[in-house]
């Protein structure tokens, strides 16, 4: 059973982590300094979640 929780559990962090690619474009960052990213990842995560 701990199993399949975790495989739930997973499987919701990569369907958002494949919204976010496709939607926010998130993996355009890749030439942005790591600060950048630092402050615009967490902010394009609340609007997406909002």
């Amino acid at each position: 059973m701990q199993i399949l929780e975790f495989f739930v559990q997973r499987w919701q962090l990569e369907v958002t982590v494949e919204e976010v690619r496709a939607h926010l474009g998130v993996e355009t960052q890749r030439q942005w300094t790591d600060l950048a990213i630092a402050r615009t990842t967490p902010a394009l995560l609340g609007l997406f979640s909002s």
